[in-house]
């Protein structure tokens, strides 16, 4: 890629190759929780455009940091006070929601979403607590912003709610070809006058049963769509809908509502409908950003597909191996830089297979494939988008109490040497958080290592995930995790004993000293450790007989301060990753 071209807080020209044209690039914007009003981003996003949202952080909603943390999915509403702080009642409190240009309709993000965009305008992000901003702290959530421009069609909809008050279905004018699948996105509240509460709800409708509804078996005021008058009936809701047209037949949508006269407010509607393409289409890939490489949408179906990778020459990061998800989020496969030849999990009877042509370091190919088709299997096995991938990410795990069956899958890949399952949780679901784990460069603790958390409270080290709260001893205070290590070691361990306490690391574990910081295989019977209290002297240091790779696991806290990386292991005062780190560029005098 050359003569590329980014104008700052602009997504109309945002990344320019003069090759191929306008490419995928991310933004990355603070959302405060004490906004006044609606953040402006200062982003344009064009008309038919991909726009993808991704959120993490949280916002203190009573201005305490120990109590009313929210996250971006925020938080459901018991009592009237709750639900007079919301900017937008159709959505949870603290909750990210965003809309485009000033008077477009809200919709939820939450922890990320991905959508398509028909009618352009400057990007307006919230966290929905703005109605009682002035009793929220100054923490925001972190929001990274990504564009990619369509090459095929979006349509649009405003649907009122008081529409086709005489007739039963909206009818959009749009024909849908048979054996398709169809993308719809809905944003916007309708007020459903005739409820009790008078409130304004979004596309999902109100919970719970109405028999006297258009289609009883919908909730009220939920925006239904069917594809040809005897097509299957289904929910747009406010999540990114996939649907497949099956026989084919004119696109109608429906408020369902028995009483539609009196109300007021309309949905929006996106639809993309997605057709046969080539047998083989070719992607290029230039990632040269840590973390996440390009993103390259294939915008139609197809069983085959050639994805290239080659390094941009200025890149400082490698390649870590090529990542392809589903137009509708269920199912994801990682194919890594040291993988020739790999087949999927099968899915629906379709299984991929992918194969890496001999071609030199700098560049990457790869093929897949469907093989074991069955009927439909193309628009079946429909990937979404292909996405380069150059950080060290290397495990994702879903919380014990997420069920894996339905929307949780599974992908395998090889990031290096050794092999890791990788999972997927449910997206949208507000219970089930994806955690990453990195692979580690640094001292770590044992998997039984016991941390003391803000709480009081103990967990082993193996068991943490981003965003729980560490004790500092030094400052008295909880500080929080933002990126979590794992990885096998495979040198001996070390095990120090302090008075009735010990703790096994590995060699290079930095220990807070009279002299400064020193790494475990230094450090000496008699010697002071520090960061709790007067400190506390050493008993005992022993190298430990090596037995084979043993998974150990880290952790960085998010601060500044050097003290502020001093934690509790088992009980003794120790360093996290980033001490580690510094002393490993040389040594670190007490500050």
């Amino acid at each position: 890629m050359r003569d590329v071209i980014k104008p700052a807080n602009s997504f109309s020209n945002l990344l320019y190759d003069t090759d191929a044209g306008r490419v995928y690039q991310k933004v990355a914007v603070s959302v405060p929780g004490n906004a006044i009003d609606w953040v402006d981003t200062n982003l344009t996003i064009d008309d038919s455009s991909f726009l993808s949202i991704t959120a993490t952080g949280f916002i203190d909603t009573n201005g305490n940091a120990a109590e009313g943390r929210v996250y971006p999915n925020g938080m459901a509403c018991t009592t009237a006070t709750c639900r007079n702080c919301r900017l937008n009642s159709s959505f949870n409190r603290g909750a990210l929601i965003g809309k485009i240009g000033a008077a477009g309709a809200p919709f939820l993000i939450s922890k990320g979403i991905e959508i398509p965009v028909v009618w352009g305008g400057r990007l307006y992000l919230s966290a929905n607590n703005t109605a009682c901003a002035s009793s929220a702290s100054s923490s925001a959530f972190t929001v990274s912003v990504g564009i990619q421009p369509s090459t095929t069609t979006i349509y649009g909809y405003s649907i009122p709610g008081n529409a086709a008050v005489a007739a039963t279905w909206t009818d959009t004018g749009l024909d849908v070809t048979n054996d398709i699948y169809v993308d719809f996105f809905a944003s916007g509240t309708v007020d459903l006058n005739g409820s009790a509460a008078g409130q304004a709800y979004g596309p999902a409708g109100v919970a719970g049963a109405c028999p006297t509804c258009p289609v009883p078996g919908f909730n009220k005021g939920a925006l239904l769509g069917r594809i040809g008058p005897s097509g299957t009936v289904f929910s747009v809701g406010t999540t990114r809908r996939n649907v497949r047209s099956g026989a084919g037949g004119r696109l109608s949508f429906l408020v369902n509502d028995p009483n539609r006269a009196d109300n007021t407010g309309s949905f929006t509607v996106m639809v993309y409908a997605k057709g046969q393409s080539d047998r083989f289409k070719n992607l290029n890939m230039n990632p040269n950003v840590a973390g996440s490489g390009s993103i390259i949408f294939t915008d139609a179906l197809h069983s085959d597909a050639i994805v290239t990778y080659q390094r941009d020459e200025n890149g400082d990061y490698d390649f870590a191996g090529i990542y392809a998800r589903d137009f509708d989020d269920s199912y994801d496969v990682l194919v890594s830089r040291s993988d020739f030849a790999y087949v999927s999990r099968s899915r629906n009877g379709v299984r991929y297979f992918w194969s890496r042509d001999k071609t030199p370091a700098s560049s990457q190919s790869l093929l897949l494939q469907t093989v074991e088709a069955v009927p439909y299997a193309t628009q079946n096995g429909l990937l979404g988008y292909f996405q380069a991938l150059n950080s060290v990410q290397v495990e994702s795990r879903i919380l014990p109490h997420c069920t894996r069956n339905s929307t949780c899958v599974g992908y395998y890949g090889k990031p290096y040497a050794d092999a890791w399952w990788f999972q997927i949780g449910p997206k949208d679901s507000p219970d089930c958080e994806i955690e990453k784990v990195f692979i580690r460069e640094g001292g770590c603790f044992t998997a039984d290592t016991e941390i003391q958390m803000a709480n009081g409270q103990s967990k082993k080290v193996s068991e943490l995930r981003e965003n729980q709260f560490i004790w500092n001893p030094h400052y008295q205070t909880g500080i929080r995790i933002k990126k979590i290590v794992k990885g096998p070691e495979k040198k001996p361990l070390y095990w120090v004993r302090v008075g009735e306490k010990s703790l096994t690391v590995t060699e290079d574990h930095p220990f807070l000293t009279e002299t400064g910081w020193v790494q475990a295989q230094a450090l000496k019977p008699g010697q002071r450790l520090f960061g709790e209290g007067e400190g506390k002297t050493v008993s005992e240091v022993t190298k430990l007989k090596y037995k084979g790779p043993e998974d150990v696991w880290n952790f960085e806290l998010e601060t500044d301060e050097p003290l502020g990386h001093v934690i509790l292991a088992n009980g003794i005062p120790t360093g996290d990753l980033t001490t580690q780190t510094r002393i490993k560029k040389g040594p670190q005098s007490v500050p």
